[in-house]
């Protein structure tokens, strides 16, 4: 009789029954049955015997099941601590990583901090997203919680703890374009600016010191507020041609200030000073308490 297709088949090998057929996975079985019975004889399996014996090899394989791999449960805060871990040892500057903190504190434990990362979706962190709108937050700070989210899930991935990342699909605020600045939000000149300094008076009034700080404060701002962190070693009349992050350095400058990175891996810049940032600086050393190196 013709063997039913699918059911494998049986050949005779060296003196011996083998059976072969496929799984409905399609993986490929090849078994030996047993001893060819000879003619006459009575040890070995006949025809018939083979055939009983590939039926309960085919019955125990189907019935076997496949190992899965032991994947480690993980929550969405332990998956959170992680990545703020990894961002330290890459040497992420102080005050991202409080960010970072900040935001899985206030944001995302509330939320899903105790659920299985493998089990969020788009649309929980859509909701996330939706509920901070709807208490007052910025689109900027929803933004920044995605971001923060989206490398946790990210992360999560690459180590087997979830599927996908519910983030990569998510609707989030878009950044605002040209046109839609606030209207109530004005830039001041460079002459503008001068005459807020010429109007601030320089010295204590109606016991209100921060009058001749706010002078020495305002002047930087003419260069993006770069020359806020450093100390008096760090002023000096000297030339540089760098081009400092800010993108505001020029050949030639006559004096420049030399700022330290904000984190272990940025590098020390220069920055040239405008005359008048000079003068200031020499005026309020002579009269500060604060004038040593």
């Amino acid at each position: 009789m013709k063997r039913p297709y699918g059911s494998g088949q049986i050949y005779e090998k060296w003196g011996a029954y083998y059976g072969r057929w496929r799984t409905p996975a399609g993986q490929r079985v090849n078994r030996r049955l047993g001893a060819k019975r000879t003619r006459g004889g009575s040890d070995g399996l006949t025809r018939a015997q083979a055939e009983q014996a590939m039926r309960r090899l085919q019955a125990e394989h189907a019935a076997r099941r496949p190992i899965e791999p032991v994947v480690e449960s993980v929550t969405v805060d332990q998956a959170a601590e992680r990545l703020r871990e990894r961002i330290a040892i890459e040497g992420a500057r102080l005050s991202y990583r409080q960010n970072c903190e900040s935001m899985q504190r206030v944001h995302v434990s509330p939320a899903m901090g105790k659920r299985k990362v493998a089990s969020v979706t788009t649309r929980d962190v859509e909701r996330i997203a939706s509920a901070m709108l709807a208490n007052g937050a910025s689109p900027k700070t929803v933004r920044n919680v995605m971001t923060f989210l989206h490398s946790v899930f990210a992360l999560a991935v690459r180590n087997g703890w979830a599927p996908a990342n519910p983030v990569a699909d998510a609707a989030r605020p878009r950044r605002r374009r040209e046109g839609d600045a606030n209207p109530d939000l004005q830039v001041l000149t460079l002459d503008e600016l001068d005459a807020v300094v010429d109007a601030i008076p320089n010295h204590t009034v109606d016991r209100d010191a921060l009058g001749p700080v706010l002078r020495l404060v305002i002047p930087p701002a003419e260069r993006r507020g770069c020359a806020s962190r450093s100390c008096w070693g760090y002023v000096g009349a000297t030339s540089t041609s760098r081009r400092s992050a800010c993108g505001c350095a020029t050949p030639g400058s006559a004096a420049s200030i030399s700022i330290e990175g904000k984190s272990d891996v940025s590098m020390k810049r220069s920055v040239p000073m405008t005359d008048r940032l000079v003068g200031e600086l020499k005026k309020w050393r002579l009269r500060t308490v604060f004038g040593d190196e």
